[in-house]
């Protein structure tokens, strides 16, 4: 009549480890699921099993129904599911926030050091990883990516996540300095445009005017550092950096290579 709670196949929530009490006829498409260590959409794990009837119940009836069975089983149950997976026993899941959307801000070592072992092929595939994943979700972030080298580079400014070509960032080669380009990441939080987010339309009747209101909002900033550390240390950048942290939801940096991690 329908599917089992994901819980009883040890299928649970990140960062809660809460067991999932959804069904699989409850998860949309664009969300996504980790098996064996690879993140994937729903819809892709759904096409690698089209024997499975998705859409088997076919009232809401019908699916309240069943969902209240297998929600008493899962009460009297589920703890031995929990001890055994390795899971969070709840009879109800922590209600999901509403989506969050950033400005990523990616400083991408593009030194010749990078050329060695494979740095520079890390560094793509994390960040067209991130790229790939915030857009497959229909985020509305916005993405500024710049070069580091001796002189920085910006490859793109304030541009939607969906519009970003990585393949035309330019392979390594030249020096390398962290103060150009935080320089840049600093400028670039100074110009922080907000972005539209509702608008409101209100129009008199009698006199016909129509007035438009325009609610903006701004983004918080995720900085990501990925370099092989092989740069002096950026001090005067970072106290200034340090005046804006209330713009900066995470600053992250991600090491390529194991020579330099103490600067990073």
């Amino acid at each position: 009549t329908g599917h089992q709670l994901r819980a009883f196949a040890g299928i649970k929530f990140e960062i809660t480890n809460e067991a999932s009490l959804y069904q699989c006829t409850e998860i949309e498409d664009h969300s996504f699921i980790v098996v064996k260590g690879i993140r994937r959409k729903w819809s892709e794990v759904k096409n690698d099993y089209q024997q499975w009837d998705f859409n088997v119940l076919t009232t809401t009836d019908e699916s309240v129904r069943l969902k209240s069975k297998v929600l008493y089983v899962w009460s009297k149950v589920g703890k031995k599911f929990c001890d055994t997976h390795e899971m969070v026993f709840v009879q109800n899941n922590t209600p999901r926030p509403p989506p969050a959307f950033y400005h990523y801000i990616l400083l991408l070592d593009n030194s010749g050091s990078m050329q060695q072992e494979d740095r520079w092929p890390n560094l793509m595939a994390g960040v067209n990883t991130l790229v790939h994943a915030r857009a497959s979700v229909g985020s509305s972030d916005r993405i500024t990516i710049i070069s580091v080298t001796s002189r920085a580079k910006l490859f793109c400014s304030n541009e939607i996540m969906n519009n970003v070509d990585t393949t035309k960032i330019q392979k390594p080669n030249g020096g390398t300095d962290y103060g150009p380009a935080l320089d840049l990441v600093i400028k670039t939080m100074a110009a922080n445009t907000p972005l539209p987010a509702t608008t409101t339309t209100s129009q008199a009747t009698e006199s016909r005017t129509t007035m438009t209101r325009t609610t903006t909002i701004k983004l918080p900033f995720i900085i990501v550092l990925m370099s092989d550390g092989e740069a002096p240390y950026p001090n005067s950048q970072l106290i200034r950096l340090l005046t804006m942290k209330d713009q900066i939801a995470e600053f992250w940096t991600v090491a390529l290579g194991k020579e330099h991690i103490p600067i990073l």
